[in-house]
């Protein structure tokens, strides 16, 4: 299964956060954004832009190669997890298309 860039950057950006102890809430004041912002951003269902990864990669502290590498080790043992999440993400957006082939 192909998984889309929003969701696995979104599901590692979660797991960051976590790892840092760090609410949605508290994250998102720390940017400047809303937490149902966020939550979208780590469940793979809203696309961001370059410059809102850039914030994004600051916050955490992080280029954008350690990002992708980061990002790959992480997908590499949590394929399960990502796949998952796709497949969900798939699911509701056909459920919301009926006429969209499966």
């Amino acid at each position: 299964m192909i998984c889309t860039c929003s969701t696995v950057i979104g599901l590692f950006l979660k797991h960051k956060r976590m790892q840092n102890k760090e609410t949605q809430r508290k994250f998102a004041f720390r940017i400047d954004k809303d937490p149902p912002y966020i939550n979208r951003i780590e469940n793979g269902k809203q696309s961001m832009s370059f410059k809102f990864l850039e914030k994004i990669m600051k916050a955490h502290n992080l280029t954008a190669f350690t990002l992708f590498t980061e990002v790959s080790q992480w997908v590499d043992t949590n394929k399960e997890i990502v796949e998952a999440v796709e497949r969900n993400n798939n699911n509701k957006s056909t459920d919301k298309n009926p006429n969209q082939k499966r």
